[in-house]
């Protein structure tokens, strides 16, 4: 399989930083299903990679690390980024919860999601810049 994969030109551990998953609601622990106290609802949901390619890279590391998104797009907020219905493979408007950045396990994200696309570089740069603000790495400046 690795083989094949590198013959494709696509990353040898099956994914990238900014590439684009549907999985299963399930796999993801989202804000509104904690608010809720119900499991969440039987569907698949749109994840971003967030983790650098040399992350990627490493095989001992076990988990990749995802931004959920939501077609919800009224819940804007200072740590969401907007994505246009016909990028990275979304046939909707989707906002990026990055401030639900969360690990999933690499096996289960290969074997159980479906790469539907990939974010662009800048996209990818605008998603990286939110999430420097959700851990308080930089401060706010109003915008949503």
């Amino acid at each position: 399989m690795q083989e094949a994969l590198r013959r494709s030109g696509a990353h040898p551990t099956g994914f990238s930083q900014g590439d684009v998953f549907l999985v299963p609601n399930a796999m993801l622990r989202l804000e509104l299903d904690m608010h809720r106290h119900q499991p969440p609802a039987a569907k698949h949901r749109p994840v971003v990679v967030m983790d650098s390619d040399p992350r990627c890279r490493d095989s001992r590391i076990l988990t990749a690390l995802v931004v959920p998104l939501t077609r919800r797009i009224a819940d804007r907020a200072p740590t969401t980024y907007l994505l246009p219905a016909g990028s990275a493979g979304l046939d909707a408007d989707s906002l990026a919860l990055v401030h639900l950045l969360q690990p999933l396990h690499r096996g289960e994200l290969l074997r159980e999601g479906t790469r539907i696309g990939r974010v662009t570089e800048q996209q990818c740069v605008a998603l990286l810049a939110k999430l420097a603000l959700a851990v308080g790495m930089v401060e706010p400046d109003n915008d949503v």
